[in-house]
């Protein structure tokens, strides 16, 4: 198995965006400067900042300082911990002068000063990011009203008086100072440590409730940003920008607007992560396997360096003949059959997993667990075909409740599978005449070449349960890949998945925070913000659709008859299948194992609307219809007659 935390070493093929916050850092004329490394949940920002970090910390006049501000959440103000942390760490250096030990001490007493000051410390770094029109943005709420009350009694004022009045009247006056000799004395004890440069690291910014993102973006651009400084801040723009929006809400612009403002404010370099696309993600995952199976240090390097070093060109792909040259011999039998499994697996990940390196180790994580737990119980699973039903598991989790449902009534061994695959990749049965004659005499040579009938394609059996797999193109490529699972017992593989058989079982842990917060949204009260949450469906991940769906199915499961509002779980699942097309088979399969007691009889409508202009979903739903039209009761029963009629003539 893999650890999910931040790694020195590169397998994503990074280094060129390590050079270029490094090369940022190093380059006195841009500073101060402050660099985000911006990337997804999982993309990867913390290991490019720790090589990054690594890089750095070689250089002798330089000191790299690592801050996490949700340490501190609960027990202190985050602009006084960054700060804070910072005077500490400096104040340990032995080659401190006697001027910069006086400079310490000074910032210390005004560090204190902050921690009893509270709401002053705010007014006053208000009043310093936009004076007293901008108190509404920088205060809190009751600070804000008391600026508000200032700027109305400064009406009367003379202005010959308004300094000595607002001297009077100002109670962030001190503060302010503050800010300004705070600033004045730190860099010139940055001058007194001989430092070239302090780079100070703020990585999971976007861990931190929308309170502590902002305080500690504040204290970088008011009480740090200083000749010789360079911030290097990790996160998830997206987050950021939901901080701002919370923390201000009464800030004219829409969602993404302020936000965006906000950081092209403070953030002056931004370093993008882009996702991994099929030839990096196949990469990464035979690399990643490459490592359980026993290469010398050497020989992986070769193969790394072969993707992803300097000289490697771009989309190169780890195959056969780049593990042969690595180990200047035969491939061993354990990596030989990682390389295949990485074939069929990466694809899928690359495309259902956006190319996220986290989910990637996720889903590698989870399949070498159960490996382990199969040969625990002396049990033999067979890595291709649990990789392919965990793609079903992750990708289609209705899917994959349907084929256990239907291996445990038949002990393991599908007839339905058999069928499925053979339609699907049209293997035929050839003539059946021809098949049941005894082999014939080798014909003459002057004998006209006989007519062999094409094979006939297979017959797709529409009774079938899994016949509407076959109009869903994943499924339908899904039942086609390798290995096939024609006559496999898949009794120990579900065996070993009942975790996520469970009604309740464990959507919302394989949700990246972005999802999470989408379905918080959508069961949410406010119509508008279920509205945002689903205009920002079509941006996530094919885990995190499928998986807010599972989530949604399993609330539907439990909310038995009061399913009719517009918030319940069923029409909500039915807006995310309007906006997420490719769960619509999901959808079917869900519904037809659900209780007709639990639907409201106004869901065919809703049905009919998502399958309109594609005949395999009308099929689909016709026979989901007929089905409550012979076993539901009362409206639910004419509504199901009603649309089955329009959906027939």
């Amino acid at each position: 198995m893999w650890s999910d935390n931040e790694t020195g070493i590169d397998l994503l093929g990074y280094h060129h965006l390590v050079g270029a916050v490094v090369d940022i850092v190093r380059s006195d004329r841009l500073l101060p400067a402050t660099i985000g490394v911006f990337g997804d949940w999982g993309s990867g920002k913390s290991s490019l900042v720790q090589m990054a970090c690594a890089e750095l910390k070689a250089d002798a006049d330089t000191l790299v300082l690592p801050f996490n501000g949700w340490l501190f959440e609960g027990y202190e103000d985050a602009k006084i911990a960054l700060m804070g942390t910072i005077v500490d760490e400096l104040a340990s250096r032995k080659t401190l002068t006697a001027k910069g030990k006086n400079l310490i001490l000074g910032l210390v007493r005004r560090l204190n000063f902050m921690r009893v000051a509270g709401g002053a410390l705010r007014l006053g770094t208000a009043y310093a990011t936009g004076g007293l029109p901008g108190l509404a943005i920088g205060a809190a709420p009751d600070v804000a009203a008391m600026g508000s009350a200032i700027i109305e009694k400064a009406k009367d004022v003379k202005p010959e008086d308004l300094g000595q009045f607002l001297r009077d009247e100002d109670p962030g006056q001190q503060a302010r100072r503050n800010i300004r000799e705070f600033r004045d004395d730190f860099s010139a004890l940055l001058d007194e440590t001989k430092l070239k440069r302090l780079v100070v690291v703020v990585d999971d910014l976007d861990r931190c409730n929308p309170d502590t993102i902002i305080e500690t973006l504040e204290a970088i651009k008011l009480f740090l940003f200083v000749p010789k400084t360079a911030f290097i801040v990790g996160a998830d723009e997206r987050l950021v920008r939901y901080a701002v929006r919370r923390r201000f809400p009464e800030l004219p612009g829409d969602y993404a607007e302020v936000g965006r403002d906000y950081l092209e404010k403070l953030i002056q370099f931004p370093v993008r992560i882009p996702p991994m696309g099929r030839a990096e993600t196949d990469s990464y995952v035979k690399l990643l396997l490459a490592e359980r199976c026993d290469l010398s240090d050497h020989a992986y390097g070769k193969m790394r360096d072969a993707v992803i070093g300097p000289s490697a060109s771009m989309g190169a792909r780890i195959d056969h003949q780049v593990a042969t040259d690595a180990l200047t011999g035969s491939i061993p039998q354990p990596l030989s059959e990682s390389l295949v499994l990485a074939e069929q697996i990466a694809p899928v990940l690359a495309a259902g997993l956006l190319g996220n390196p986290r989910q990637c180790k996720r889903f590698l994580n989870t399949l070498m667990m159960r490996l382990g737990m199969a040969d625990v119980r002396g049990v033999e699973l067979k890595r291709g075909v649990l990789a392919k039903l965990m793609l079903l598991e992750y990708l289609r989790p209705e899917s994959f409740k349907e084929l256990a449902r239907l291996q445990a009534a038949q002990a393991g061994v599908l007839a339905e599978i058999r069928d499925a695959e053979k339609a699907q990749k049209g293997d035929g049965t050839g003539d059946a005449q021809n098949a049941d004659e005894p082999e014939s005499k080798p014909p003459k040579a002057d004998a006209a070449p006989k007519k062999v009938a094409p094979p006939r394609p297979a017959v797709r059996n529409e009774a079938s349960p899994l016949a509407p797999w076959l109009g869903d193109p994943w499924l339908a490529d899904w039942l086609a890949s390798e290995p096939s699972l024609s006559g496999v017992d898949l009794r120990h593989y579900f065996y070993f998945a009942r975790e996520r058989l469970d009604p309740l079982g464990g959507a919302s842990l394989r949700m990246s925070p972005d999802a999470q917060e989408v379905l918080s949204r959508l069961l949410g009260d406010v119509e508008s913000t279920r509205t945002l949450a689903l205009t920002r469906a079509s941006a996530l991940s094919a885990v995190d659709a499928a998986a807010i769906f599972e989530a949604l199915g399993s609330r539907a499961r439990q909310s038995e008859g009061s399913n009719a509002a517009s918030n319940a779980p069923l029409p909500l699942m039915c807006l995310w299948v309007d906006r997420r097309p490719e769960l619509f088979n999901e959808l079917m399969t869900f519904l037809k194992a659900l209780s007709p007691a639990a639907v409201p009889f106004s869901l065919p409508v809703r049905l009919v609307q998502l399958a309109s202009g594609a005949a395999e979903k009308k099929a689909q739903l016709v026979v989901l219809l007929r089905g409550w039209e012979s076993g539901a009761t009362g409206r639910l029963k004419t509504a199901a007659q009603q649309q089955v009629g329009k959906l027939t003539t």
